[in-house]
Order: C-alpha cells, then structure tokens, then sequence
C-alpha cells in the first residue's frame, strides 16, 4: 500500500512539475483588468436600476393620469346618458370600474341592467374619446339597448344625436321605434 502511495505521489509530482508555473506579474494584471471591468459593470447595473426605478414612476404616473383623464370623460358622457349629475365613475389601478353614487361605490354587477347599458355606451364613448383624439371614429350600435326603458332611451337618443353632430352613428336593429332615430338605411341587393 505505501509504494502504491508513492506511486501516486511520484505521478502528481510529476504531473506538475510538467506545468507551465504561474506568471505572478501576468496574474497581477489580468485581476487589475477584472477589478476594472467589474467595476464599470457595477456602474451600469445602478444606471440601469435608477432607469428602471425612473421609468416605473413615470409610467405610474402616466397611468394615473390616463385614469384620471378616462374617469372624467366617462363619467361626462354617463351623466349625459342618464341625466344625473351626482353620479361619478372611477377607475382604480387595474381599472377596474366603479360608479360613485351618493359617497358610496357601487359594483357595475349592482346596478340595474339599464343602468349598465348606460354604463357600457359610456366607457364605449370614453376610451374612444381618448385613444382616437386625433380621429373622429363612427359608432357602430348593433341591437343595442335592450334593457333599457323608455325614459332610459330618451336619455340614450338625446345623447345619441348630440354624438352624432360629431362622427357617425349606425345603430343596427331589427326594432321599428329606432328608425326614427336617424336616417334609414335599406340594403338592396341583385341588380
């Protein structure tokens, strides 16, 4: 067992021995070249988490803005629509809506089926506003307003022609009260 040691050790003795040694002064300066280049990454990770953290705000800040901004135009045009003027839409962070009214939110789920016509014809109203400011896009109304009663839909019509002095409205339907609404339009087809 021991000259089998000796074996082993003479074979690693000889094993480096057989190396090139280590260059001290090179070693040196390959660890002065690293110390530098981590050094400027350290630099650049901070710029990159200052950015980061920059750009975080900024965008938080853009979204509450935006929030803001939809909130207000949507919570015009759903006073419009229903004639009330207490009631207020807002938007949290994942814009989630809700309707404020008198002090107390209310879930869109809460409100009558009417109301929530009204609601959606709102937001529909609102993010288009916004999105498409620079360009006047059409409404496009198919078989709208189903739950809504005769008070609703005058509410609706008023706000309708109002919207209509500014872009197009087509509301599609199969009810003959809409057709006074606007002007009709027939679909003739065949020559």
């Amino acid at each position: 067992a021991i000259d089998d040691e000796i074996r082993r050790l003479t074979m690693e003795l000889a094993q480096l021995e057989g190396r090139e040694p280590l260059n001290i002064a090179e070693a040196e300066e390959r660890l002065a070249q690293l110390a530098v280049r981590r050094a400027g990454l350290e630099v650049e990770c901070d710029a990159l988490t200052l950015a980061y953290q920059e750009l975080t705000a900024a965008l938080n800040d853009f979204q509450s803005t935006y929030r803001l901004r939809l909130a207000e135009i949507i919570t015009t045009y759903f006073r419009e629509l229903t004639g009330d003027q207490e009631r207020r839409i807002e938007l949290d962070e994942v814009f989630q809506v809700t309707v404020v009214i008198d002090g107390r939110s209310v879930a869109p789920a809460q409100l009558s089926y009417g109301a929530r016509d009204q609601l959606f014809i709102a937001l529909r109203l609102g993010i288009a506003q916004l999105l498409a400011a620079e360009t006047v896009l059409p409404f496009i109304f198919d078989d709208p307003f189903l739950n809504c009663d005769a008070e609703r839909l005058a509410k609706i019509r008023a706000s309708l022609a109002l919207l209509a002095t500014e872009r197009q409205v087509i509301l599609l339907s199969h009810r003959e009260d809409f057709a006074a609404w606007g002007q009709p339009v027939t679909v003739m087809t065949g020559g």
